[in-house]
């Protein structure tokens, strides 16, 4: 079992920080679009950012099994919210991201299938109530 602790803490109206241990700690809001302080992280946004930066790290995680070279990662990442009958919801979550092999053989050794890995075994995203999608291109330096 793990235990993942947060602080939230006011530090004015309408914003907070948020601290865990040895990590730098950030300034929360609410968006703009909710009365929020505009340049401030927001819960919606740490959401979205949850699942792609748990894809990244967990295609990493396979990356490092199977021994390749990479060079570089980059991902966007989209969020839809939506009014639903339980009022407003993320409904889906898409992560596009490309990846970039140092060598043909990491590339060829990673497979056509490579970041199905990651979205099968990316425990945010699979621990959310909603579609998270997970597109990688891959492409050699």
């Amino acid at each position: 079992m793990h235990v993942y602790q947060v602080s939230v803490n006011m530090t004015e109206e309408n914003k907070g920080k948020v601290s865990v241990p040895d990590a730098s700690p950030f300034e929360v809001s609410a968006p703009p679009e909710f009365d929020g302080a505009p340049g401030v992280w927001s819960p919606e946004q740490l959401f979205v950012a949850s699942a792609a930066s748990c894809l990244m790290t967990t295609l990493f995680y396979f990356v490092r099994k199977k021994k390749l070279k990479i060079s570089s990662y980059e991902s966007r990442a989209s969020g839809t919210m939506e009014k639903t009958g339980r009022g407003l919801l993320f409904t889906s979550i898409t992560v596009n991201a490309t990846l970039c092999f140092t060598d043909s053989e990491s590339m060829e050794r990673a497979g056509e299938d490579f970041g199905r890995l990651a979205e099968k075994y990316c425990l945010v995203s699979n621990s959310m109530n909603l579609p998270v999608t997970f597109h990688l291109e891959t492409t050699l330096e």
